[in-house]
């Protein structure tokens, strides 16, 4: 039988197997509760936004805290069943969205600063100042200004592609955003499952996965 992951060396490899092993034990509450979540999601397309993405955020930290349990307990040799995964959790559901708007900054944070220095490597400040302004006076009912705003896009990205540094710099800006969210993959049950702060979560993903 799987075992419960280890908090000093978490493996990709060995999560999905031990995953898989649990659904195969128990696999209709899993299936039950993935079509309850997918019946609830397109009920929310009677809501108006943006209650419904809001709703919708909340239907999707419910449904990872859900199935991560069911993950959990049948590591523990438990049986899952369709009332734990369906379980209301305010705690949980706290703590991963805390945990997710913070890696979702760093990654903002982190994306913003590689487009930034690319744009000055490249000198592309006054196309990205006609891009704003274009953007924040456009008129969504008129499709007269599409073509101006996908000819100030094109232009941009030209003077980007036509500097070596500023698309090294996007590239070094991707590569480091990739390799952390690798490492954040057992954000939620370091937030969940360990009840870790946000940043103690972060720490711990970057020392723990394998």
């Amino acid at each position: 039988m799987a075992t419960t992951p280890s908090p000093t060396g978490l493996s990709l490899g060995q999560a999905l197997q031990d995953g898989w092993q649990v659904f195969r034990r128990s696999p209709w509450p899993f299936v039950g509760f993935v079509l309850l979540s997918f019946g609830c999601n397109l009920a929310l397309d009677w809501l108006p936004a943006p209650a419904n993405s809001l709703t919708s955020g909340l239907i999707n930290l419910w449904v990872s805290i859900g199935l991560m349990r069911g993950v959990w307990l049948g590591l523990q040799g438990k049986q899952p069943t369709f009332g734990d995964l369906i379980k209301l959790n305010p705690g949980a559901t706290w703590r991963l969205f805390s945990r997710q708007f913070v890696l979702g900054l760093l990654l903002t944070l982190i994306s913003g600063a590689a487009f930034a220095l690319a744009v000055n490597a490249a000198q592309a400040s006054p196309l990205v100042e006609d891009l704003v302004s274009l953007s924040v006076g456009a008129d969504g009912s008129d499709p007269s200004q599409l073509p101006v705003l996908l000819a100030a896009l094109q232009a941009l990205g030209l003077q980007l592609l036509s500097s070596p540094v500023a698309m090294l710099l996007l590239f070094l800006g991707s590569v480091l955003s990739l390799y952390i969210q690798v490492n954040q993959a057992f954000l939620g049950y370091l937030a969940v499952m360990k009840g870790l702060g946000p940043i103690q979560a972060l720490q711990a993903g970057f020392t723990t996965v394998q």
